[in-house]
């Protein structure tokens, strides 16, 4: 063997690495991608069940709508219990309200006939812990809200 085949052996053996290392990568990324994709559909199914939930309560009047509002405001949210959806997963809810007029806009700090409800999702993963939604972020996108109105 000379020179010149094994430069080619050394080349052709740092090439197939490099190629199984970038499909290892590929995969990886995937599967992460993947596993968020369901976090993130689960954070999104949790955070329907609490906006039927509470459309429910003021639909059949068993809760006052202002009443709703301090419930929320204080963590007290009535008649919702969820089970952990995902097996050595935790979630963790959190929940705002606040007084708006009929196309979301928060502009009123009385009572009014419409309230906009942000729910807040973390979940702690056996991989790192995921936020889904952060109470207070400007970015609309990225939020599950939900804008409730009085039922007279």
């Amino acid at each position: 063997m000379n020179l010149g085949q094994m430069l080619m052996i050394i080349l052709a053996v740092v090439l197939f690495s490099t190629v199984i290392i970038t499909i290892y990568n590929s995969i990886s990324w995937s599967t992460e991608l993947i596993e968020n994709d369901i976090y993130l559909t689960q954070a999104i199914k949790i955070a329907d069940y609490y906006f039927q939930d509470l459309e429910t309560m003021t639909f059949t009047q068993t809760v006052n709508f202002d009443t709703l509002y301090a419930h929320i405001n204080a963590g007290l949210l009535p008649g919702s219990n969820l089970p952990n959806p995902i097996p050595n997963f935790n979630f963790e809810v959190e929940f705002k309200s606040e007084y708006t007029d009929e196309k979301g806009q928060v502009i009123f700090a009385t009572p009014q006939d419409f309230q906009k409800v942000y729910v807040s999702i973390t979940m702690h993963a056996p991989k790192g812990t995921y936020v889904f939604s952060s109470i207070g972020d400007e970015d609309a996108e990225k939020a599950f809200t939900k804008v409730i109105t009085k039922n007279y």
